[in-house]
């Protein structure tokens, strides 16, 4: 009897966040704060015992900066939409860094005008 697609799903999806998260050296907490999932969620979705939604499959692919469909086992996937998610998160990145700098800005016109 073959496993479900459903299951086969999970395996997949289980195993990468598992094994992105270990590549980045991050513990199960350390994701949990991030992505403000409660720590025994994070186990089940990592261990395959809960269902995933796509929501939380975008905050996923976000917080490691793979592609969506690296999470199913498909890193090699290359094409419109790989290329798409790359560059959102590229300026998800641009974005924070204008912050930053515009705070900063900020911050030095105050002292000058002090």
């Amino acid at each position: 009897m073959q496993p479900k697609p459903a299951a086969h799903f999970m395996t997949l999806v289980s195993a990468t966040l598992k094994q992105l998260r270990r590549q980045k050296g991050w513990t199960l907490q350390a994701v949990a704060a991030t992505l403000r999932i409660s720590l025994p969620a994070i186990y089940k979705i990592e261990s395959g015992k809960s269902d995933i939604s796509y929501s939380r499959l975008l905050q996923f692919a976000e917080l490691y900066q793979v592609p969506v469909s690296a999470l199913f086992g498909n890193a090699a996937a290359e094409g419109p939409y790989h290329t798409l998610t790359q560059l959102r998160l590229k300026l998800r990145q641009r974005e924070q860094e204008l912050n930053a700098l515009q705070a900063k800005l900020i911050e030095l016109h105050e002292e000058v005008r002090s």
